[in-house]
């Protein structure tokens, strides 16, 4: 199987092959040589997703930019969410990087959620006694290299001084493995005020607008939704 850059400097490669991942890794596809280019080319990142029958290589050249192209091929590639989250009450340190500190008696959390073979999420909300007081945040994440973890969307509701609010990499060249994006370009979204994360159905809507921004379909089709992340 070979691999043909779209141009020289593109940060997407694509694996000329209609197979799924999982039948080029029984027909013993080399991904330690992909790993070895990426290593001679000072590739930072890179990650695997099938995307319209092809094999999606998404590199991230050290001291390049993440461009709308690489993050849009994360968004596009095929992602499912099997059901709907169950939040529970978060231990500190059960939780790897970059939530390994994330826990304590106001937070309770979805853990970490495959949504494809290369993607996960996760999702927590933060109590208080008042609407005002609470929080709610959601995650995307590409898999890398090692288990590391590449933050690919971040969500934040805040109903005390904010509205919907999210961050990506785009257009940024920190390296952001296994962490969340801080300092990362923070967008405004569209927002239904009333929404309180401690409310079961009002936490619904809020899981149902992350997955539609994100590209994620939902398990029950009734829910879906154009998505509206471009």
């Amino acid at each position: 199987m070979s691999l043909t850059p779209i141009r020289l400097t593109s940060l997407v490669l694509c694996a000329e092959s209609a197979e799924s991942k999982a039948s080029c890794k029984a027909h013993h596809f080399r991904w330690a040589a992909l790993a070895h280019v990426c290593s001679v080319a000072h590739v930072s990142r890179f990650s695997v997703c099938l995307r319209s029958g092809m094999i999606c290589i998404i590199c991230s050249i050290n001291g390049t930019t993440m461009t709308p192209r690489e993050l849009k091929a994360h968004k596009t590639a095929s992602k499912h969410l099997k059901e709907i989250p169950v939040f529970k009450p978060q231990k500190r340190g059960k939780l790897p990087k970059p939530f390994k500190g994330l826990g304590g008696t106001r937070i309770e959390c979805t853990g970490i959620i495959p949504v494809s073979d290369d993607h996960v999420v996760i999702m927590y909300w933060r109590d208080g006694p008042i609407f005002t007081d609470r929080s709610f945040f959601a995650y995307l994440f590409c898999k890398t290299a090692n288990d590391n973890l590449g933050p690919i969307f971040e969500f934040h509701w805040h109903p005390s001084h904010k509205g919907f609010h999210c961050k990506t990499p785009c257009k940024t060249s920190s390296d952001f493995t296994n962490r969340t994006l801080p300092g990362a370009p923070e967008l405004a979204l569209k927002t239904k005020c009333n929404l309180d994360p401690k409310n079961h159905q009002d936490r619904l809507q809020l899981i149902v607008a992350f997955c539609t921004w994100c590209g994620i379909s939902l398990p029950d089709k009734d829910a879906e939704s154009k998505p509206l992340w471009s």
